[in-house]
């Protein structure tokens, strides 16, 4: 973890007009990578201030992945922060689709198997395991069925398959 002085000499870095941008990109996803591993949750101020510098997409993108997939995302903010990540021209990047899975998931009208379809087209696999494990019995052979029929990678298959497989030898 950066000490306090670390992060202050990588948002100054990450400020200085005089370096070059792709130093200042580094500087930034450091920055806010430390900042990331320092909270629990990150408020919507520094969401916005990630969103700000839409010059360098990638690690915006790359930081709201980790933010998303990790948790720090208060679900009262989740609808905004999918605004501001559209106006930001985030769509199609990794980090949109993650938070569209993290929506789904948490809106508790979705069934567990229309859930999990959404999860594996949206490459979340973080996300299924836990549609899995609290699945009711009743659809476990559904959801078998739609990772099979996923497009996600054979090993990725593997794993959910046997997460699913698990559950319905524990059921037994």
């Amino acid at each position: 973890m950066a000490t306090d002085h670390q992060k202050q000499l990588l948002t100054l870095a990450y400020e200085d007009p005089l370096l070059s941008s792709h130093d200042r990109e580094h500087a930034f996803y450091g920055f806010w990578s430390c900042h990331r591993k320092a909270f629990t949750y990150i408020n919507r101020n520094d969401l916005t201030e990630i969103l700000t510098h839409t010059d360098w997409l990638a690690a915006v993108s790359s930081l709201l992945s980790d933010i998303i997939m990790s948790g720090q995302v208060s679900v009262n903010d989740l609808d905004w922060l999918r605004q501001q990540m559209v106006e930001a021209k985030l769509e199609g990047w990794h980090s949109l689709d993650q938070l569209d899975a993290l929506v789904v998931y948490n809106d508790g009208s979705i069934s567990h198997v229309n859930k999990l379809a959404c999860t594996l087209s949206k490459r979340a696999d973080w996300l299924s395991y836990p549609i899995i494990a609290t699945a009711p019995s009743d659809v476990l052979q559904d959801l078998l069925a739609l990772v099979a029929e996923s497009r996600r990678p054979r090993s990725a298959r593997n794993n959910l398959r046997d997460a699913i497989l698990s559950r319905m030898d524990a059921k037994e």
